[in-house]
Formats: C-alpha cells, structure tokens, sequence
C-alpha cells in the first residue's frame, strides 16, 4: 500500500510504501551434508577411522546414522566461520611477515602452511555447490566456483508458480501444494492394453543367461559401483556422498559389500535405505508453471550401489531387451544414429517430386515415459522376456520400495 504522509515544515510530502510479507509456518530443518572440504583438514581422518571402530556391530545404516551426528557436532566445533579464519590467517601472516627471523620462522611456515589448507577447504566448499564437473585440476578459483554457486541458486529458486487454473501463487505454501497436486496426478497408475503389447513379445533372455546374471557377488563389483560415481554429486537423505565412501572404502567398503549381499539376499532393504528426495531444477530460461521444472531424483549413494551392481550385470543381456532399431541405451550405439536416420527420411519425402503415393512422418512425443509406468507392466515384461524370478524380485526390490519427499 503507497500512502502520502503530511509535512509540517517542509513542502516534500514523504511517501511511505507497506508491503504485505507473507511467511510460511513450515520450519525447514538443515538435514546433515558431508563436506568435501572436510577432507582437507588434516585431523580428520584420523577422527573418522576412531569413531567407526567404536560403533556398535550392527548394520552399516546404524554405523552411517553415528558416524552423521559425530561429524555434526565435529563440523560445529572445527569447521565454522572459514572467511573469519581465512581473514584472520592473512592478516596474522602479514604481521610476521615484516619481523620474520630465525626464531619465528618455523611459526611463519606454520601460518602458510594453515592458510594453503584454509584456501583450499574454501575453494573445495564452493566447488561442491557450483557443480561444474567440466573444471578438472586447475589452480584454486573460489571466486569462480562462488559465483556459479550463485547463479545456479537463483536459478534453482521458485519465485512463483501458475495452477492449473491459471491463476499465479507466490506463497510458498500455495506453490507446495501446487506441487504437490502436479506430482500425485503424475505418478498414478494408466490403464493400459498390457496383453497386446506382451503377446508380441517373444523370450529373448536364455538359461544361461539368467546363471549369470545370478552369479555370487564378488567385492569388485560393489566397488567399481562406488568409485564410477562423481565424488561430490549430490547425496541422498541420508547425506553422504560418494566422495565419503570412495576416501574411506578401506574402512567401510567391507560393510557395504556385505550389507549389499544380504539386502538382496533376503530381498529386504532396511528403511530408509531407499529414501529418495526430489529436486526441481529449471527445464528452460522462463519458469511459470510445474511443467517448466524437471524433477530429478537423489537417492541414498548406498542404494544407487546396489542399483548399480544389478545394472552392470544387466548390461551384458540389455541388446537382448532392446530392439536393435532402438539407438540408446546399449553400449557401442548411439542416440545419434536414429537422429541422422530421421533427416534423411525428411529430405526425401521433401525431395520427392513424382508417383500418386504420399508420404507421411509422425512424431510421437511422449511425455513422462518412465514415470507413468504401471510396476506390475514392468514384472509382467521381464517375465515375458523370460528374466528368472530371482532376478525380477531384486529389479522389483529397487523400484517399488522408494520411499519420495
């Protein structure tokens, strides 16, 4: 509300502006997040390897639980205020700098050597936020780093959202029922002609096949999972990740290739091993509405290692599954192919000056693909393909117990 206020010994009227602030009553609470930056500190993997060896023996979910809630209180004591320490650092290194001697040069080595570690925790901090997983090796660049960290936030922000009515909400409890509304329409199940598309379906998947995929799990396996990830993606719920993992495989790799065979031996996985939470990033330059986002999933890193290991056995039969007009997804093909395929056919059709018979191309855009697909489809597939039910529980495993927030 703009209103126009009374002057008393002036002829400039003051003009007084009242915005309405909305504020949201959802307390939103900082869940833990490992640091890559932790690293750096030279007392840290020390405290690490410490505390795992006097956790209880149990699963290594219990042991991840301790392990966050000792690195937080360890964070709070250690790792705060790193501008002020930064700061502090240069100005105490100047000061020695102009009476350096014999007597305190061991002190004045010290300082650097302090502040090369305080540098490079800053760069490694905003590097984990930036994101740019093209910048490989260079010199420290915590300006650039600092910068994309910023763009990519505000990019990242919801200011305002566009319902299905057409009608624009700011209030950040509207925009999450918004989106919630958008995520309960998708992910509904579709009635689909699910008998006609599995009677042409003929079984690709041999006896020997199904052995293989079956063979007892080998520790390599689970650790060429872990050390195939980029070590400062995104973690899940839980906070850790992969970078912890792939610093401290010597000391916990043990516990998750043995946790990982007993999950999927039992065909069970622990709660909240399989927690997922979704993240919005922006589709195109302008976002108005629900469909300008594209919601990504971030799993617990545990759970993408199991996923992980089933994946590359799956690799080797995946030709099988897939038709060979299909050019993704099957290594040695690419998405290319089908692409330069598809300009061709066009020039001809357009080329094309003689005969009574038309031409015709058809573009089918299907929007959301995997998301609308209906669980039991997927098993009734697999089964047709003829993948052993062994197999087909553990794939199920994966996909019916995530648990989204």
């Amino acid at each position: 509300m703009l209103e126009c206020l009374s002057a008393t010994s002036s002829d400039h009227y003051p003009i007084r502006l009242t915005c309405d602030y909305v504020q949201s009553n959802n307390y939103v609470h900082r869940h833990f997040k490992f640091e890559m930056a932790w690293l750096e500190e030279p007392e840290f993997a020390k405290f690490v390897r410490h505390n795992w060896g006097n956790y209880n023996a149990g699963d290594i979910m219990h042991k991840l639980k301790e392990c966050a809630s000792d690195l937080t209180s360890w964070s709070k004591e250690n790792f705060h205020n790193l501008r002020k320490q930064i700061d502090f650092y240069h100005k105490k290194l100047e000061t020695t700098r102009l009476n350096v001697d014999e007597s305190n040069i061991n002190y004045f080595n010290a300082l650097k050597r302090r502040l090369s570690v305080l540098l490079t925790q800053e760069d490694r901090f905003w590097r984990q936020r930036a994101k740019t997983y093209w910048y490989k090796d260079g010199d420290l660049n915590t300006k650039f780093f600092h910068a994309a960290a910023s763009t990519r936030k505000t990019m990242n922000r919801i200011e305002a959202l566009i319902d299905d009515n057409n009608i624009e909400c700011r209030n950040p409890d509207g925009m999450v029922a918004i989106a919630r509304e958008y995520f309960s329409n998708l992910f509904q199940k579709q009635i689909s002609a699910r008998d006609e598309v599995l009677n042409v379906i003929t079984p690709t998947i041999t006896i020997e096949d199904n052995e293989k995929l079956l063979e007892p799990f080998v520790f390599e396996e689970f650790r060429e999972a872990i050390f195939s990830m980029q070590a400062d993606k995104c973690p899940g719920p839980d906070g850790f990740n992969p970078g912890f993992y792939q610093h401290f495989w010597d000391l916990c790799g043990k516990d998750i290739f043995d946790a990982g065979c007993s999950w999927l031996d039992s065909g069970v996985f622990p709660p909240g091993l399989n927690s997922t939470n979704i993240a919005l990033i922006p589709k195109g330059d302008v976002q108005t509405t629900m469909k300008d986002w594209r919601p990504i999933a971030l799993c617990n890193v545990l759970y993408k290692v199991v996923a992980k290991v089933l994946a590359n056995r799956l690799k080797g039969v995946l030709h099988k599954c897939i038709s060979d007009n299909q050019s993704a997804f099957v290594p040695g093909r690419s998405i290319l192919d089908n692409a330069m395929a598809a300009i061709e056919l066009v020039h001809f059709m357009k080329a094309k000056t003689r005969g009574k018979r038309g031409e015709v191309a058809l573009k089918l855009d299907i929007s959301k693909a995997y998301d609308r697909i209906d669980w039991e489809y997927l098993k009734d597939i697999m089964s047709t393909m003829g993948f052993s039910e062994k197999w087909i529980s553990w794939i199920m495993l994966c996909v019916e117990t995530v648990d989204y927030s």
